[in-house]
């Protein structure tokens, strides 16, 4: 992460932006950014009110962007040649579990 943030600061801060809006977000739909509190089946517990999406509303349209940009981004980078180097081990006896 410090290697991207020193070649490109403006996407990383892009990305930190997305993040702090999804939590904000999930924080008034949910009652809190992680392991919402007030989302039930079939809506919410608490809903949220006009002025506060309304309030959201600009810096959502500007994360749609940013988010489709990301994405073009994301999908033209070069995905390097990896190989991952490991041994892949069983973790059940040869004759089954309950062959005794």
């Amino acid at each position: 992460m410090a290697a991207l943030a020193a070649a490109k600061p403006d996407l990383v801060r892009r990305g930190l932006e997305l993040k702090r809006l999804g939590n904000e977000l999930m924080t008034l739909l949910g009652g809190r950014a992680v392991h919402p509190v007030s989302v039930c089946v079939g809506g919410f517990w608490k809903v949220p009110r006009r002025c506060e999406l309304l309030e959201l509303r600009t810096q959502m349209e500007w994360a749609l962007q940013t988010s489709i940009e990301t994405v073009r981004f994301v999908s033209s980078l070069k995905l390097p040649e990896f190989t991952p180097n490991y041994e892949c081990v069983a973790l059940s006896h040869p004759r089954g579990i309950c062959d005794e």
